[in-house]
Order: C-alpha cells, then sequence, then structure tokens
C-alpha cells in the first residue's frame, strides 16, 4: 500500500553535514520551524551550494525531541556528558556545531548519508502537490451545478482532495502528470516535501 509521507526539506551546510555523518553533530539549532514538527518526522537534507556542498539531497536523519534551551542549559549538558572538559570548551563545541542562540534544538537520531546524492526533483512540494488537489477539487465544485451550503461546499472540496490524492498514489510515479508539483528550488531555510513510499 502506498502512503504519501511529509517530511522537511532542510538546507544546510555541507561542513554540517559532514559533522553529522561523523557523529560530532547531534543536534540542529533552527531559529524558525514549523508549528506541525514533532518527533519521529523524517528530515531530508539539502546539502546548500552555498556552503560548499552540491545542492542535491544527500541525507536524512529521524527528528528526535524538539527543545528550547538556554545556551548555559546547552553548554552544561554538554560537560555533565564529559564531551566538554569546562562551559568555554563546550560554548567553542557548539558554535563549531552552528549555534548562535537559535531557539529551537532538533535532536539528530538514525542520521543516513545517501550512497549517491539525488536531484531535487526526486521530492514532491508538499505545498504545491496540495494546491494541484485542491485546484481540481474546485474546478470539479464549479462545473458540476450543484448547489451547495458553505458546509457542504467544504466537505466537497475536502473529499476531493482525498479523491485526487489516492489517484496521485495509484498513478506511474514515471509520469510527466505531476512534474510540475516536483521540488526545484532549494529551500532558504527549510520546506516541507512529499515522498511517495510504499507500507
Amino acid at each position: 500500500m502506498r502512503k504519501l509521507e511529509k517530511v522537511i526539506l532542510l538546507s544546510i551546510h555541507k561542513v554540517w553535514l559532514d559533522m553529522m555523518e561523523s557523529g560530532e553533530k547531534d543536534q540542529e539549532f533552527r531559529e524558525k520551524i514549523g508549528v506541525d514538527w514533532e518527533p519521529g518526522m523524517r528530515v531530508v537534507l539539502v546539502s546548500t551550494k552555498s556552503g560548499g556542498g552540491s545542492g542535491k539531497l544527500e541525507a536524512e536523519f529521524t527528528m528526535g525531541s524538539i527543545t528550547t534551551p538556554t545556551t548555559y542549559a546547552l553548554a552544561n549538558a554538554l560537560v555533565k556528558e564529559e564531551r566538554a572538559g569546562s562551559h568555554q570548551a563546550a560554548m567553542r563545541m557548539l558554535k563549531k556545531m552552528g549555534y548562535n542562540q537559535q531557539k529551537n534544538v532538533i535532536e539528530i537520531k538514525e542520521f543516513f548519508k545517501w550512497p549517491k546524492p539525488k536531484e531535487l526533483r526526486k521530492i514532491y512540494s508538499w505545498n504545491k502537490l496540495f494546491k494541484d488537489f485542491e485546484d481540481s477539487a474546485r474546478y470539479d465544485m464549479s462545473v458540476d451545478g450543484v448547489i451547495r451550503t458553505k458546509a457542504e461546499s467544504v466537505q466537497y472540496v475536502k473529499d476531493r482532495i482525498d479523491y485526487y490524492k489516492e489517484a496521485f498514489l495509484n498513478s506511474d510515479q514515471s509520469c510527466n502528470v505531476y512534474d510540475p508539483c516536483r521540488g526545484s528550488v532549494v529551500p532558504q531555510s527549510w520546506a516541507y516535501g512529499g515522498v511517495v513510499v510504499d507500507e
């Protein structure tokens, strides 16, 4: 059975991607995150050209805990874990990992570097895909001639979006019908992507 998995497409500099691979960086720091980010979500990493990378999809990890600790608490945790010998050394380590007092700290779990980088087109733009579903649903409602209440219209569009989502999942993913919904631009910070997976 196929399903459409919502993933987070995260832009990152090559130096920090390499540190994740080596295990030296096990936390990602972001000032702003999505309201629906939660542990267990899949994060796909784009190594940005501006940061010395390929501009392609290169790795992924599973999102662990999401916290908003103070700078002191972050540094103190490294000392307690004996990863740093002093608070000052911990601060240097945090800076090396890309920490600049960003509000949100994301735990990196199950990091995996892909054998070969992949093009952005391998992932659909979540927003573009669902806009396509919604536009199709609203077009259907505009031409069927049925008069509906506001509540009925909302439910109709919702049901048709589900219909088009199911049709998408059952379609041949190699066809070009949904090509305009594929990823094409490296996100400035992050964006939502869609990946078709088999359960």
